[in-house]
């Protein structure tokens, strides 16, 4: 089924040597039934995020997603009438998006976009697809797209904690480890601010009961054992060892 009004969208022949054709689409569960969604879960999700960031919208203000996947934010933006544009290196996902109204180029495509003409750039679950060599650059040129004071929000496996290696090993697509000294390092690099770096927001609210009451236990034990693991072992530091995912928020000077 597809949103009222939009045509269905004919998956293309997956290409012999495509490490993201539709072989790994369907592993990914990024279909056309659920494509373009954002629940309850992940609009509390995306709420704490932002808020956490410091981001505020305005009637002006413009957002870049790369990498939209399942388009999840994409939908969150559209809900709040943000001016918003994905890229993917996927067609199908391209086509998908637009046959929903939402404004979406192929990667490749990225280099057209104006620089400093955006206001946030989320990166959900990307950097770790890129390879070691072209990382800084990679992220460079996310930065020369901000306007002065806006914001790059990156998440990402942590690399930091054993609870990362799930997610970093669990695709084979992944090729880049990034915990809290890379970060620290393209943050120099790039001469930008260091927002935040930390775990992945857990919103307390957001679909059923049972999974919010199982959250805001989890994140109270979370708190303990982070709390302790730092102060027996990184008390130079603070990492956040029990998130499976840190969030990584740069900001252009203003």
């Amino acid at each position: 089924m597809t949103d009222s009004g939009a045509k269905p969208v004919i998956a293309p022949e997956e290409p012999a040597d495509s490490a993201y054709g539709q072989s790994y689409l369907e592993w990914k569960g990024w279909e056309e039934a659920n494509f373009a969604k954002a629940g309850s879960l992940e609009t509390a999700y995306f709420d704490a995020e932002l808020k956490r960031s410091g981001f505020t919208a305005t009637e002006t203000s413009r957002v870049l997603e790369i990498g939209f996947g399942n388009g999840s934010f994409l939908a969150y933006a559209r809900n709040k009438s943000w001016n918003t544009v994905g890229t993917e290196v996927n067609e199908f996902l391209v086509r998908m998006a637009k046959a929903r109204g939402l404004t979406a180029i192929h990667a490749d495509e990225l280099d057209t976009l104006e620089s400093s003409s955006f206001d946030l750039i989320v990166a959900f679950d990307v950097l770790e697809h890129i390879p070691p060599s072209g990382l800084l650059a990679f992220v460079q040129e996310l930065v020369t797209l901000l306007r002065p004071g806006g914001l790059l929000l990156a998440r990402f496996p942590n690399a930091d904690s054993p609870f990362g290696l799930l997610n970093q090993n669990g695709d084979i697509t992944h090729l880049t480890a990034i915990g809290l000294g890379k970060v620290r390092y393209l943050n120099r690099e790039l001469e930008t601010n260091l927002v935040f770096f930390g775990g992945q927001a857990v919103p307390l609210h957001g679909g059923s009961v049972t999974r919010s009451l199982r959250r805001m236990l989890g994140l109270a034990l979370f708190k303990v054992a982070d709390a302790f693991v730092n102060r027996v072992f990184f008390s130079n530091d603070h990492i956040a060892f029990c998130s499976s995912n840190v969030v990584m928020v740069l900001q252009v000077p203003r």
